[in-house]
């Protein structure tokens, strides 16, 4: 993905430029890490760009938005959020150490929940990657893999399962089909709750636990 600095309203902001196979039309993404351009194959960057300068008051209004955000994500002074509860500091590793033993609890507890939903769902995942996206909770690709972000551990545990749920039933729709909300719903009943939590806390996809 490419990285482009551009001028926004008199604001410069790094813009990814990712291009996508699969997407229709262009779209804008905002995180509290950043802005992305996605932009199909046949569309150029230069028209892309296009679209971003017309969306450029809304792109500001998200960015801030984002950055207020993720001051909230990180609970009150000397916690982390894990499980969806703050835990001091002191009780826990400290810098890369923590990073560690975050992505191992995440690991163990994505791999339990796989394990226990994707027999009931009739799914057989090919794989399962712990990774660091910017932009995703989880992922399920075309041939079955998936893919989760770690930070999902600071999460309550009942919206990692939402999230896993959500991904293995990709592997049965790959859309966003009424079929689909229907195979996550028998699974997850209360899937709208826990989507609503992940939109308030998007922020921790940017570390907002970190230091500094």
């Amino acid at each position: 993905m490419d990285v482009l600095r551009v001028n926004c309203l008199g604001r410069d902001l790094e813009v990814g430029v990712r291009v996508s196979d699969r997407a229709r039309r262009c779209r804008i993404q905002v995180g509290p890490d950043g802005v992305t351009l996605v932009r199909p194959r046949r569309v150029g960057e230069r028209a892309a760009l296009r679209l971003l300068h017309e969306h450029a008051a809304w792109v500001i209004a998200q960015v801030r938005r984002a950055a207020a955000a993720r001051a909230t994500a990180r609970g009150p002074d000397g916690t982390v959020l894990l499980e969806g509860r703050p835990v001091p500091r002191h009780e826990l590793p400290q810098g890369e150490a923590l990073e560690r033993t975050l992505r191992a609890r995440a690991r163990a507890a994505l791999e339990a929940a796989v394990a226990r939903h994707a027999p009931r769902m009739g799914v057989r995942p090919a794989g399962m990657q712990v990774r660091a996206q910017r932009t995703r909770w989880g992922s399920c690709s075309r041939a079955g893999g998936l893919s989760f972000n770690w930070r999902l551990i600071q999460a309550p545990p009942e919206v990692l399962d939402y999230v896993v749920v959500h991904e293995l039933a990709h592997g049965v729709h790959p859309n966003h089909s009424t079929a689909f909300w229907m195979l996550v719903h028998a699974h997850c009943p209360d899937y709208p709750a826990h989507r609503r939590w992940l939109r308030r806390h998007s922020a921790l996809l940017a570390g907002g636990w970190t230091d500094g």
